[in-house]
């Protein structure tokens, strides 16, 4: 499914009704959404999915990444979005055509946009040559989830481009490998690079280095390091290369950034798409975050703090140490821009004029957090981190920078991949909020909980089985990942295959008179709030009789009676093959997230869904009921199954 955004400006309802129409006629099943502003309100609502008033008092990335999430909430399903801007002078849809903004958003997470300009020869594939220019637009939007043709020409109106002819690119990019320069100053960097590359991301690392550093990092064991060490011939080609190279400072050696040439080139000939990272980059979630990119070039900008960020930047826009090529004719093009000294600054003012060139677009904020933007990496989710071992300073943003390096250092030790077999009513729900607010984001796991994805249901066992594999759309390939499920989500199946693809798996358990209590008392208290009895996961469940249950004592007879809530309760044959099973209380949370997780502290947050749950020693139940409760096979196979298992305190839920 694709998804539109129109900004109205001034135009009347009747105009974006039309233009909604265009668009359902070439794509029938998109989703449309309409955004005006306080200052223009439209008369009447337009005909579309989604209808949002804006207030235009942000500008900027604050703003537009605000409509991207609410798109992205509004639209879960979509697989492109795109942003359509519609000047009052251009009544016709598509909006003037030497503007386009096209956000590419597989899985709807951050910003992506690109400037993409189209004249009516670019749409000789787009269909005949007597279709108007809107609708070889939307042809050309749709084909391909988001095609790219080349910029127009140069006009006295407009920057000059360079010369070289822009390369097309209609295929979404990702990394498909990495590469690095690395010598020995830096070799205790290169180490944090590469182990901390290695827990996010399977993909090949092609590292150019010395004989320091390849010593250093053999001895790691690592899977998939390509040594490309430093031969004579290629330092003398890359001092070539810099002899025009004005030298700024003697912190920056000319000779070995043009090493970077060489290490781009030969990952892409070898593997593709490949993401060039500085030696002092540590990684702390997967960089595929916000990919994949329709692009050629992918770039890091500064994101200077406010206050600089209307300041010329000297040093370049964008940071050399991290960017994505799809190809190397981008490379040959950056090197020869830096041989010839274009830009004034080594090798990254030039990447302000590479990205004329090129069909380019941004990283996000998440990605290349460093120092330079005086705030905290705590603020916002990282997923990597540009930093110096030897730091000097006292200032927060040095210090807390600091920590969070040796912090994704520490994460190597801990699992990449965990799995949470939610077992009902056993702080479950406190796990999940845990991992979702601390844990997750400590350890760079991508959240794979369905319900904080907005589905409102389990995983599937079909979709389990993708998760396993790395495969749903939207999860980062061989990603770190936190994945959650209730037992009844669960299957046997599903589960061999997390274990068969090496995810730690982890369950919480209970006493099942405790379980049985306290599902009982949250039946009940959801009656007496009026919400639905929340025993409601299975669709087509007759719920009467719980939701008719006015004590605890009922509750529990139909818990314990009545084969359709089994699945709630009752224990799974293959739960003994969770790899990490503990009684619920702080001492088996302690345990996960200190020693498994690997966390300095537990963390203080975590949602805990209570209910009025008396316990079952304080329950009002007759001894009738609990000789019943006591003698129920589920409850016996319970009792059998927690004498194998460590005990870990205990609470009421």
């Amino acid at each position: 499914m694709n998804a539109y955004l129109l900004l109205a400006g001034k135009s009347s309802p009747g105009l974006l009704n039309d233009a909604i129409a265009r668009l359902r006629q070439h794509d029938p099943t998109c989703q449309v959404a309409v955004i005006d502003t306080p200052e223009q309100r439209l008369p009447r609502r337009p005909e579309c999915d989604l209808y949002r008033t804006r207030s235009l008092g942000q500008g900027g990335w604050a703003e537009e990444t605000a409509l991207l999430a609410m798109m992205n909430q509004a639209f879960p399903g979509a697989r492109w979005i795109g942003r359509l801007f519609k000047p009052e002078a251009i009544p016709n849809l598509p909006p003037h055509h030497d503007r386009l903004d096209a956000w590419i958003c597989p899985n709807g997470y951050f910003l992506r946009r690109s400037f993409l300009a189209a004249h009516t020869s670019a749409f000789s594939d787009a269909g005949t040559s007597t279709q108007h220019l809107e609708d070889g637009l939307i042809d050309f939007m749709t084909k391909g989830e988001g095609r790219i043709e080349r910029k127009p020409a140069a006009t006295p109106d407009q920057d000059t481009y360079l010369t070289k002819r822009l390369a097309s690119s209609s295929i979404p990019m990702r990394a498909r490998a990495f590469c690095a320069v690395a010598t020995a100053e830096v070799a205790g960097e290169a180490e944090i690079l590469v182990r901390t590359l290695r827990r996010h991301h399977g993909e090949p690392l092609v590292l150019v280095c010395d004989e320091t550093v390849a010593s250093r990092i053999s001895s790691l064991g690592l899977p998939r390091i390509e040594i490309e060490p430093i031969s004579a011939a290629l330092l003398g080609r890359a001092e070539e290369l810099s002899r025009r190279v004005v030298r700024h400072d003697p912190y920056w050696k000319a000779d070995l950034i043009a090493l970077k040439f060489h290490a781009l080139r030969t990952a892409i000939q070898r593997h593709g798409p490949s993401h060039l990272l500085d030696a002092d980059i540590a990684v702390n979630g997967s960089l595929h975050a916000g990919g994949p990119w329709i692009a050629d070039l992918v770039l890091s900008p500064f994101y200077w703090p406010d206050p600089a960020a209307a300041v010329p930047v000297a040093h370049g826009f964008f940071n050399a140490g991290y960017l994505l090529a799809g190809n190397t004719r981008v490379v040959d093009r950056w090197e020869e821009m830096f041989a010839t000294g274009m830009g004034g600054f080594y090798e990254q003012k030039c990447l302000d004029y590479l990205g004329r060139e090129f069909v380019t677009t941004w990283f996000g904020h998440e990605h290349n957090f460093a120092k330079w933007r005086w705030e905290s990496p705590s603020l916002r989710p990282v997923v990597s981190l540009h930093h110096k071992l030897r730091a000097k300073g006292n200032a927060p943003r040095i210090t807390e920078m600091s920590e969070a390096v040796r912090s994704s250092d520490r994460n190597t030790a801990a699992p990449r991949k965990i799995a949470h077999v939610h077992c009902v009513r056993s702080w479950g729900t406190h796990l999940r909020s845990l991992f979702r607010d601390r844990i997750g984001p400590s350890l760079g796991l991508q959240n794979l909980v369905s319900w904080d994805l907005d589905l409102d249901r389990e995983w599937t066992e079909a979709e389990l089985l993708l998760l396993a594999e790395g495969k749903l759309w939207g999860q980062h390939p061989g990603g770190c990942g936190f994945v959650h499920n209730h037992t009844f989500g669960w299957t046997e199946r599903a589960l061999d295959a997390f274990h068969a693809n090496d995810w730690f798996t982890v369950a919480l358990v209970r006493d099942p008179r405790e379980v049985l209590v306290s599902l009982a008392a949250w039946s009940l208290d959801a009656v007496k709030q009026g919400r639905p009895c929340p025993v409601w996961h299975r669709e087509g469940l007759d719920n009467r009789a719980l939701a008719s249950a006015r004590s605890i004592k009922e509750a529990v007879l139909v818990l314990l009676n009545d084969p359709i809530y089994h699945l709630q309760w009752v224990l799974p044959p293959w739960l003994g093959k969770v790899r990490w099973i503990r009684r619920v209380g702080p001492e088996a949370v302690e345990e996960l997230s200190c020693e498994v997780c690997g966390l300095p502290e537990v963390p203080q947050v975590g949602f805990l869904n209570e209910s009025s749950s008396p316990g079952w020693k304080s329950a009002r139940l007759s001894d009738a009921v609990r000789k019943l409760v006591n003698a129920h096979p589920e409850v016996l196979a319970w009792d059998e199954f927690l004498k194998t298992n460590p005990i870990s305190g205990s609470k009421n839920a």
